[in-house]
């Protein structure tokens, strides 16, 4: 995938698309890279909120990863795009993507 978005525009649009993959995998391994710093047994919950020791101890039962509640915390969160309101609206924002009309909507068969 490296060198496929050649503009901040092109980057842009992909964004949240692309979150979306990394968080995917943050929770497929655990949250591993923040791990590698951050131990769970080593916060101490009297220096955090009420809402964060709840939360912290669902991860420390395995019950949530770091990147449930902590999205955006490295990087600017991403926003997430609305759909295009009407089915005229996907085909339109498809062609203007460089996508074909059959790329969005299956071909009649049969």
């Amino acid at each position: 995938m490296r060198g496929t978005i050649s503009t901040q525009e092109k980057f842009d649009r992909e964004r949240w698309r692309l979150a979306n993959v990394v968080w995917e995998e943050m929770r497929a391994d655990n949250s591993a890279n923040c791990r590698h710093c951050h131990d769970p047994q080593a916060m101490d919950n009297k220096k955090q909120s009420e809402d964060a020791v709840k939360q912290h101890k669902k991860f420390a039962s395995g019950k949530a990863t770091c990147i449930d509640c902590h999205t955006g915390i490295a990087h600017k969160e991403p926003v997430e795009p609305k759909p295009p309101a009407k089915a005229a609206d996907a085909s339109t924002h498809a062609r203007d993507e460089g996508f074909q009309r059959s790329d969005v909507i299956p071909p009649l068969t049969d």
